[in-house]
């Protein structure tokens, strides 16, 4: 099934950083609001906030390398979504959570 429709909404996001220990912290919080969303694969949304924070920290090894690691999590709340299956429609209401984390070591050429 393709995809039609329009999603209408507004979104914030503010962050910070800071030098901490040598190296710089960052600190990210966000939030989005979207209504009328676009059908896609038989599921209608018609109401979604989402709520995220994140953190992070990266330290200078050198010039070129450094090592940083992130932690996220977002919550979303999905209100009315419309589901077909079997020629049978239901709408739900649904709060699912996302978490991440990366670590990783970088050297620019």
């Amino acid at each position: 099934q393709g995809t039609s429709g329009y999603i209408k909404g507004y979104a914030f996001m503010a962050g910070v950083d800071a030098p901490v220990f040598g190296g710089t912290a960052m600190f990210a919080l966000g939030y989005a609001s979207t209504e009328d969303a676009a059908v896609m694969n038989g599921a209608e949304k018609a109401e979604s906030d989402r709520f995220g924070v994140g953190i992070g920290y990266t330290y200078n090894l050198s010039k070129r390398t450094n090592l940083y690691g992130v932690a996220s999590w977002y919550q979303d709340s999905i209100d009315s979504e419309k589901v077909t299956s079997n020629n049978e429609t239901t709408y739900r209401d649904r709060d699912p959570q996302t978490y991440q984390v990366i670590v990783g070591l970088r050297h620019r050429f």
